[in-house]
């Protein structure tokens, strides 16, 4: 599976067929060299000596060093503290082993072991190694020009996208979550399975050249903005690596060198075609 740039590979030993999730399928790939290289094991989950807690979610998961790997944890619950899978990861994200334990419900001969979060945290912290980021956006392909429009929940991603879609040479790669890879020389925007309401996630990427922070008006208006008020709105809107201090150094420094390179603009809109 190919994920912003990034190749995934995914095998077990199990005779469970692996699966991944609906809208990740328009991401599989027949082949490629993997950056994330993940073996899936399935049955009781081992016992680990979880070291330090380096983050926690209030049970959704939680993130643990354990000995010379990085160990993501997932439960169902504050209360309820056995974990359903953990990945045991490498500190670089490269590779992986994520075990997972069965319910006791499961009919079906298949099982996802990626199942969100996961391929999502994957894809944040590899991405942290300076590598780029992933950010809260509506990403459009007009002709041949990347534009990234940028908000939190309730900003207007998805109106916007609904707005956009059928218009001739446009493409809209994502409407809620969009990957910025660094080129060094340039930035890039992907789509991703991460979609938002208008269930839009295309495999697809265009060079980045606007970046637009959404704003609800009563008129169409375009101002821009100064860099440095566009590095602090970026970093609300991006998934940084709280818990890596490198990782979120970058992410800092990242920020600071897109709102410097490319143009950066607060957008109201109305909402109309």
């Amino acid at each position: 599976m190919c994920i912003g740039g990034i190749v995934f590979s995914l095998v077990s030993d199990s005779d469970l067929s692996l699966t991944v999730p609906p809208a990740n399928k328009a991401f599989l790939i027949s082949d490629g060299v993997p950056d994330i290289a993940l073996q899936a094991k399935f049955g009781a989950i081992p016992s680990l000596e979880l070291e330090d807690e380096l983050f926690h979610t209030n049970g959704a998961w939680q993130l643990y060093r354990s000995k010379d790997k990085l160990v993501l944890y997932f439960c169902t619950g504050e209360i309820e503290r056995t974990p359903y899978k953990v990945a045991i990861m490498e500190p670089d994200f490269s590779t992986g082993v994520i075990h997972s334990r069965l319910k006791e419900s499961l009919q079906e001969n298949y099982f996802d072991p990626l199942n969100y979060p996961l391929d999502e945290l994957l894809v944040i912290n590899f991405l942290s190694r300076k590598k780029g980021m992933l950010v809260h956006a509506c990403g459009v392909d007009y002709h041949g020009q990347g534009l990234l429009f940028l908000g939190t929940s309730g900003a207007g991603k998805t109106t916007l996208a609904e707005l956009f879609r059928g218009e001739p040479g446009i493409t809209i790669l994502s409407d809620d979550r969009i990957i910025i890879r660094d080129m060094g020389d340039s930035y890039r925007i992907y789509g991703t399975p991460w979609h938002g309401d208008a269930n839009i996630a295309l495999p697809m990427s265009a060079p980045l050249n606007r970046i637009l922070f959404l704003a609800h008006d009563n008129e169409n208006r375009l101002t821009e903005i100064h860099h440095t008020d566009a590095i602090s709105r970026l970093l609300v809107c991006s998934f940084p690596t709280f818990w890596d201090a490198d990782g979120m150094g970058y992410t800092l420094e990242l920020c600071e060198r897109l709102s410097a390179r490319v143009p950066c603009y607060e957008l109201g809109f109305v909402r109309q075609r």
